[in-house]
C-alpha cells in the first residue's frame, strides 16, 4: 500500500541520514584526535626548547663565573684583559638568549595558532553534527 511504501522510503532516508551523521562524527573524531596529537607535539617541542634554554643559560653563567675567576688565553697566545673577555662573553650570551627567546616566541605562536585552529575546527564539527542530528530528527518525525 501507499502508506507502507511511504514508511519504507522514510526508513531508507532515516538510515541514510543516520549513516551520514555517523560518518561525519567519525571524521570529526579523527580530525580532533589529529589536532590533539599536533598540539601535544608542539607542547613537547616547546618544553624541550625551554629546557634547552635553561641549560644554556646555566652553562653561560658558569662560563661567565669561570672567566671572572681566571684569565683566558687568546688565539695569538696572549692573555686578553678580563674586562674585554667579560664584555665579549656577555655579548655572546645576550645574543644566545635573544635567539632562544625568539625561538620560544615562534613556538608559542605556532602553539597558539594550532590551538586556535583546533578550537575552530572542533566548533565547526560540533555545529555540523548538531545540524545533521536535527535533520535526522525532522526526517524521523515526518
Amino acid at each position: 500500500s501507499e502508506a507502507e511504501q511511504s514508511l519504507q522510503q522514510l526508513q531508507h532516508c532515516s538510515a541514510a541520514a543516520a549513516e551520514v551523521v555517523q560518518q561525519r562524527a567519525e571524521h570529526a573524531e579523527r580530525h580532533a584526535k589529529k589536532c590533539q596529537e599536533e598540539l601535544a607535539s608542539l607542547r613537547k617541542e616547546r618544553a624541550a626548547l625551554l629546557a634547552r634554554t635553561e641549560f644554556l643559560t646555566r652553562e653561560s653563567n658558569d662560563l661567565r663565573t669561570k672567566l671572572l675567576n681566571v684569565g683566558i688565553v687568546g688565539g695569538s697566545g696572549s692573555i686578553t684583559g678580563p674586562e674585554d673577555q667579560t664584555r665579549r662573553l656577555l655579548r655572546d650570551q645576550a645574543d644566545l638568549i635573544r635567539t632562544l627567546k625568539e625561538e620560544c616566541r615562534m613556538l608559542a605562536e605556532r602553539l597558539e595558532e594550532q590551538a586556535g585552529r583546533h578550537k575552530s575546527s572542533t566548533r565547526e564539527l560540533r555545529r555540523t553534527n548538531r545540524e545533521l542530528e536535527l535533520r535526522i530528527e525532522k526526517l524521523l518525525n515526518i
